[in-house]
């Protein structure tokens, strides 16, 4: 899993240290029933910050990611969101979120990695961009 760090704020590009978080064994297996999961999201970073706190247990309930995208990569396959309660089997091989999605599609169908393929991604998308993180399950 790879993802650009640009979030956009009120029209303002700014850079974010990620847009990944390694899910613990025990929140994999609640979430997904596995050992190993990645959660990546675009869109409001409001809803990120709300998913963490759920993660962390400062919420019971889940909240509403309010037009936040999630992606997982799980050992069991990628998994697509916009509720934290309802999450879909993506089954294609791969996948993307976010405003370069397909472009970083379309990349990584021509045999790029992910990291190539979030850098071609961010040299076409006006909205992506400020460097690139690479993740391994």
């Amino acid at each position: 899993m790879a993802c650009d760090l640009q979030i956009t704020y009120g029209g303002i590009a700014m850079k974010m240290d990620t847009k990944v978080v390694r899910l613990s064994e025990e929140q994999a297996f609640g979430l997904f029933g596995c050992k190993r999961a990645l959660v990546g999201f675009a869109g409001p970073t409001a809803g990120w910050g709300k998913f963490h706190e759920w993660l962390s247990g400062m919420h019971k309930k889940a909240p509403k990611l309010g037009g936040t995208e999630l992606i997982a990569l799980t050992d069991r396959g990628i998994m697509s969101a916009h509720n934290i309660n309802t999450w879909m089997p993506i089954k294609d091989k791969h996948s993307a979120i976010g405003s370069g999605m397909q472009f970083a599609i379309a990349a990584m169908e021509a045999g790029c990695s992910p990291k190539e393929a979030v850098k071609i991604a961010i040299k076409r998308d006006p909205t992506s961009g400020m460097g690139v993180k690479n993740y391994e399950l």
